[in-house]
């Protein structure tokens, strides 16, 4: 199945209506920018992207008294005083020393930002110290400076700050009767997405849900009619003139290649209109038919194995009459009547490459290729919809915990396709807004997000309860909102999320925000700015959990691993959620 790394863009944007401020309208590209040759030069460039296309200025003076151009009069100078950038001849003590300075001065500067999406990566030329250049990364809201102390050596920016999915999943593997265990992996066979569910053994009623990241979209199914076996017009029938019968010169053998090749199409044809009178046919599209109208994927799924097994004899016979045509070019071969070159013209006549073709074309005429891409789907979501969606539908699940704790984003989609599913009213939960032009506050006015039921969703509020930790960023946060937004039967527990709601997407999709290089800076800048349904900005604060619950050094290094350590997390919302009805 093929993974898409996924990036946050909501669905409201082509409705933004927008509106001419007296700030600069004009709009300037950062990617044509010229490449520094000094520290100051660089922070420069920093300082200059970000206040064109930076979402947050604003609300950084109102609650952190930012102002940007006293950033520039203060940093300025000192990065002006630093003299060893690209220098091949300074003393190396001295580019070191100077390298370090300039490294905090950019943690100073980034660290306090309120965006907690914004990652920023510079590549500092110091050829006295590199042949290549010395890259630092950066992002929002560390709590550890001295990550830095050894720069270029041995530095990490990753802080262990709460608890992993890998450490819970080993404890909620002994507390849940396991149905859905999905594990996708690239071909390096590197984990892109696990999810995994089940009904609690303690409380059968209360079904448990974790993944990875936002991405089950991916196995979203939407059948949008019926596959069709197509019946063939005598015009698109594939004949004899389509090969090159003529360079076989032995009429018997050039008699035997006629005969396959009508065989082969005559095989093909007759039994696909066998199948297409069949009853497994005309189940199959009963099948669709249900589904479509009411997800269930179990009776989709039988009958789609029991329609592919039919097309598998027909491709089973076709393997046999592939077989046949190496048997008969070693009969021919003993035939001393038969002249050799006969034989080898056969090869080129009949070959793999010319059957292919031939096997693939009807493939195509029929229609097969759209059944075995469906079935395909129908096999991805299946567990998925079988476990959870259709016991959401049923309402054979009374209570819900979801998981996003360790959970760090992925596609807005989701958004239509999962978190839908378990809502009843349609809400406003969020506004967002972006960029019209280069000024530092020239910004749209703020737009509703929306939230409504999925047409497959949960038939009446159930109790939820939502899992949360500070490596919850992004579309958990969103969800956390979306769901919340729903009523008293929806609680949160856990730790703040990280406070990374603002919008992603490319860079021609709005003023706002940037993902690329520029210069020697690579800048991963959101382009909407967020705020809640109540109207508050929580960039940089996070969603506020219901019942807060920091978690203990023990848990964040020992759960999973000694069994007498708890996840306290879970076992408060189990608590809560056993006394909702």
């Amino acid at each position: 199945m093929k993974n898409y790394y996924i990036s946050i863009l909501f669905l409201f944007l082509g409705s933004i209506q927008f509106s001419c401020t007296q700030d600069d309208t004009v709009i300037e590209e950062p990617s044509r920018k010229a490449l520094p040759t000094s520290y100051a030069e660089t922070f420069r460039l920093l300082w200059d992207v970000m206040d064109k296309r930076y979402n947050y200025f604003y609300e950084e003076k109102i609650r952190n008294g930012l102002d940007w151009d006293e950033v520039y009069r203060e940093y300025y100078p000192k990065f002006a005083k630093l003299s060893t950038y690209g220098d091949k001849e300074a003393n190396k003590e001295l580019a070191l020393q100077e390298l370090r300075l300039a490294v905090d001065y950019f943690y100073e500067i980034i660290n306090p930002l309120i965006d907690r999406h914004l990652n920023i990566s510079i590549s500092f030329n110091i050829p006295s110290l590199s042949n290549f250049p010395l890259k630092a990364f950066y992002r929002t809201g560390m709590t550890d400076k001295d990550v830095y102390k050894d720069f270029p050596y041995n530095y990490s920016v990753q802080e262990k700050t709460a608890v992993g999915r890998g450490q819970i999943r080993r404890v909620m593997e002994t507390k849940i009767d396991r149905d859905i265990n999905i594990t996708d992996k690239d071909e390096k066979g590197n984990v892109t997405f696990s999810a995994y569910g089940g009904f609690l053994k303690s409380d059968p009623d209360v079904y448990y849900f974790s993944f990875g990241s936002f991405s089950l979209t991916n196995r979203d199914l939407i059948i949008g009619s019926a596959f069709e076996i197509k019946e063939l017009t005598p015009s698109l029938v594939p004949t004899v003139s389509l090969f090159p019968l003529d360079v076989i010169k032995n009429e018997e053998v050039r008699n035997y290649a006629t005969d396959f090749i009508d065989r082969f199409v005559a095989t093909w044809i007759g039994t696909l209109g066998e199948i297409r009178s069949s009853e497994k046919y005309t189940s199959y599209k009963q099948a669709v038919a249900i589904f479509q109208e009411t997800e269930k994927i179990t009776p989709l799924k039988e009958a789609s194995d029991e329609l592919a097994i039919e097309f598998e004899h027909l491709f089973d016979t076709i393997n046999e009459m592939l077989e046949e045509i190496i048997l008969v070019q070693q009969n021919l071969a003993l035939n001393p009547a038969i002249d050799q070159l006969d034989i080898s013209n056969l090869g080129e006549v009949l070959n793999a490459s010319r059957l292919f073709n031939l096997h693939r074309e009807l493939s195509i005429l029929h229609g097969l290729q759209s059944f075995f891409k469906t079935q395909e789907k129908i096999n991805s979501a299946y567990e998925l919809y079988r476990n959870f969606y259709n016991k959401l539908t049923d309402g054979t699940i009374k209570k819900l915990i979801v998981d996003f704790r360790g959970n760090r984003g992925g596609m807005a989609l989701d958004l239509r396709t999962f978190v839908e599913r378990v809502i009843t009213e349609e809400k406003v939960y969020s506004y967002q807004r972006t960029k019209e032009g280069n000024g530092r506050f020239n910004y749209t006015p703020w737009v509703a997000n929306t939230i409504a039921p999925h047409p497959f969703g949960i038939p009446q509020k159930i109790p939820i309860a939502i899992l949360t930790n500070k490596i919850s960023i992004s579309m958990p946060e969103m969800s956390t909102m979306a769901i919340k937004s729903q009523g008293s039967h929806v609680i949160s527990v856990g730790d703040y999320t990280r406070g990374g709601t603002a919008g992603l997407g490319d860079n021609d999709s709005m003023n706002g925000g940037y993902i690329g290089d520029v210069g020697n800076i690579n800048f991963y800048m959101p382009l909407m700015a967020t705020r809640d349904a109540s109207k508050n900005v929580i960039e940089g604060i996070g969603v506020k959990p219901d019942i807060h619950i920091l978690p203990t050094e023990e848990e964040i290094f020992g759960l999973g691993e000694n069994p007498e350590i708890k996840d306290s997390v879970f076992e408060a919302a189990l608590l809560e959620i056993s006394k909702m009805n």
